[in-house]
């Protein structure tokens, strides 16, 4: 397969349903029932999108040829330049080696995870790219508001306004247009720290009426998406998966709809058969996210590990710090200068 060939694959499989010569009776169907990108029919086995779209083997089978006829034509005349324009507005996140492995920085449209154990520095980036998505195109944002999801009650008033005087001091020229107090009331706060049952109904009914009367948010966040569902479904597996693939499919059709950048920070699970912590929630939720990433600590340091990119190969990985003015970059130098003989590296 050649490079071109395969970012394509990539590229397409993240393609809205509805660009596929598919007929409106049959896009009906897969929609109600959350499917609105391709990625999203090949999670689940073609006997589950039957049952759950109550298609027929007809039908089932049209979907198939229509999406393979459609995906060869346009690898066929795919490059990666077209792909680039392809790309919606991005927000910089304060650190180029994660902006270049998001293709530019935080992508609107798409669904960008960040996992790792509490206290990591995730919240941290929530609260960073809040300030960022305010600042105009020119600069790295957007002129935007967010979107804040509160689950953990990990969101701080002051820390943001730390992180937006900081911003101010980094760009005078935004000092007429903005304050720091300002800046902290445009991040919009949903607190939801109960049981999953709330964020559920939250994500499946609340957040598209709020961006409907709220159309300068271009930022969502949900810090965290596994706190709640970790612990309240024990003995009912089916259920708890049921609820996560369909605020999956939520979350992505409302990103695609609405235009908006989703953030999700999420926990680790440690798997001993590999050695290794993994996302949260499953394979299943991780098919709903376009790129995901895992933060682990160094002492005063953090690395970050690219799980999953279109832009860069996975596992590629980078350092950073929390300051008192937000988040900033390392390199690798620094680390291994700060923590030589540590053997932690």
């Amino acid at each position: 397969m050649t490079t071109n060939e395969s970012i394509g694959d990539k590229f397409i499989s993240h393609r809205m349903l509805s660009s596929f010569d598919i007929n409106d009776e049959l896009l009906q169907k897969l929609n109600t029932k959350g499917f609105t990108l391709k990625s999203e029919i090949q999670a689940v086995s073609d006997d589950t999108l039957r049952l759950m779209c109550n298609l027929s083997d007809e039908q089932l089978n049209t979907i198939n040829e229509l999406i393979r006829k459609s995906h060869k034509t346009i690898i066929n005349h795919l490059t990666v330049s077209h792909i680039r324009k392809l790309s919606g507005n991005r927000i910089h996140t304060s650190l180029p080696s994660l902006d270049i492995a998001l293709g530019g920085g935080l992508e609107v449209s798409k669904v960008t995870q960040i996992c790792g154990e509490g206290g990591v520095g995730k919240t941290q980036i929530c609260m960073q790219l809040c300030i960022t998505v305010q600042i105009p195109e020119q600069f790295g944002g957007l002129s935007s508001h967010a979107l804040y999801i509160d689950t953990e009650n990990n969101l701080r008033p002051e820390r943001l306004q730390s992180m937006a005087a900081f911003c101010l001091e980094s760009y005078p020229e935004l000092k007429q247009r903005y304050c720091a107090e300002s800046m902290v009331s445009n991040v919009h706060l949903f607190s939801c720290n109960t049981n999953s049952r709330d964020l559920f109904e939250l994500i499946m009914s609340r957040i598209e009426h709020f961006l409907d009367h709220h159309q300068e948010v271009r930022l969502v966040i949900i810090d965290s998406i596994a706190n709640l569902f970790r612990y309240d479904y024990k003995g009912n597996e089916f259920q708890r998966e049921y609820e996560i693939s369909q605020m999956g499919h939520k979350i992505k059709s409302i990103a695609h709809r609405k235009r908006v950048a989703f953030l999700i920070s999420n926990q680790v699970t440690y798997i001993p058969v590999e050695g290794k912590d993994t996302p949260a929630l499953g394979k299943l939720w991780q098919t709903y996210c376009s790129t995901s990433f895992l933060i682990k600590r160094y002492g005063e340091y953090r690395k970050t590990y690219t799980l999953k990119s279109v832009n860069i190969e996975t596992d590629r990985h980078f350092f950073f710090q929390i300051t008192k003015n937000g988040i900033k970059e390392v390199l690798p130098d620094e680390v291994v200068d700060a923590i030589i003989n540590n053997n932690k590296l």
